[in-house]
């Protein structure tokens, strides 16, 4: 799995993250819900969506706004490889409600056997 974290701070290791993970539901899709990370431990926040959008290139989205988390991630490989997969999206669009925080971390954590190239990053405080 993949996690992309949020609102995150890695002293305590508590904040929110996007998670990518790999099933046996599908060949070529990955399931992608919320976590919440509380001293170390994890929990699941959300309902999984399995989806095609990780794929290259995938372009992920993360924001927290009040206490709303919020994630866009879409490639134009997964739109196609979604087409006639009932249960699987070609691009993901998820919103939670959190408990707000203050911290602003951001961070990546791979746990994955496959290599994955992260060509940009971009993050923004506002």
């Amino acid at each position: 799995y993949m996690d992309v974290f949020i609102k995150f701070d890695t002293e305590t290791l508590t904040g929110y993250a996007l998670r990518f993970i790999r099933t046996t539901k599908f060949h070529n899709a990955v399931d992608c819900l919320f976590v919440r990370y509380e001293n170390g431990t994890v929990a699941e926040i959300s309902e999984p969506v399995s989806t095609t959008c990780y794929r290259t290139p995938c372009t992920i989205t993360l924001k927290v706004k009040g206490n709303i988390l919020s994630a866009h991630a879409e490639s134009p490989a997964g739109p196609e490889a979604a087409q006639n997969r009932p249960g699987v999206a070609g691009e993901v669009n998820m919103k939670a409600e959190i408990r707000t925080n203050p911290f602003g971390g951001f961070g990546i954590q791979y746990k994955g056997g496959a290599p994955t190239l992260i060509k940009e990053l971009k993050v923004e405080w506002e």
